[in-house]
């Protein structure tokens, strides 16, 4: 019985399909495109202290919610109200200026990285969901 209800699970976890970056690691979906991919890509956003915080470094205690760090994301996040959602959250406006912050400098760096120069970004590849 066990057997078959591992077999089922492993099932079920091929036919989800192949994820970008497929590392076996473990996999979120973007706040904002809504796209699936390796957590390791994607910046993780907490609740705390009244605001929404980067967590980059996915150590602080809570709810995470994930989101690519591209400024297509975090926009359509904000425009969906997703992070309340996500977080779990009765509020609807939430500060998410760090976040924010924390994005640009995160695109200014790559920006200012000559590996990373000439590299497509994904940020149109998927439509608005909402």
């Amino acid at each position: 019985m066990l057997a078959r209800a591992r077999a089922q699970s492993d099932d079920l976890n091929r036919s989800a399909g192949s994820v970008s970056g497929d590392s076996g690691g473990p996999v979120r979906t973007c706040l904002g495109c809504r796209s699936r991919d390796d957590a390791t890509d994607l910046l993780r956003v907490v609740f705390k202290d009244g605001v929404l915080t980067p967590d980059p470094e996915k150590r602080l205690a809570g709810r995470g919610a994930s989101l690519h760090p591209r400024r297509s994301c975090f926009d359509r996040a904000v425009k969906r109200r997703a992070f309340g959602r996500a977080l779990r959250l009765d509020q609807t406006n939430l500060d998410a200026a760090l976040v924010l912050s924390h994005l640009l400098a995160v695109i200014q760096e790559r920006a200012d990285d000559p590996t990373t120069r000439g590299v497509a970004d994904k940020e149109g590849s998927r439509s608005d969901p909402s």
